[in-house]
């Protein structure tokens, strides 16, 4: 289920962890591939990874699932 690997991913992220919590948050998103709320957080531990052009390009797809997405814009 893809609540787990985000759950997973969250702590990961929450604690530092940036390579695993984007390997964890990738599992989720291979499960879950539209949802909004796990390419944002794959997004961010991407970026917070240094991991920007793989970032820029999940939230442009995010954008063209949901374009008028809130939580883009947060």
């Amino acid at each position: 289920d893809w609540r787990g690997y985000h759950f997973l991913g969250a702590q990961q992220l929450a604690s530092g962890n940036y390579d695993e919590a984007v390997a964890l948050f990738e599992k989720a998103e291979a499960l879950a591939p539209d949802n909004i709320a796990v390419l944002k957080l794959l997004a961010g531990a991407m970026v917070r990874a240094n991991r920007l052009d793989q970032a820029a390009s999940v939230l442009q797809r995010a954008l063209a699932i949901q374009p008028s997405s809130q939580l883009l814009n947060n």
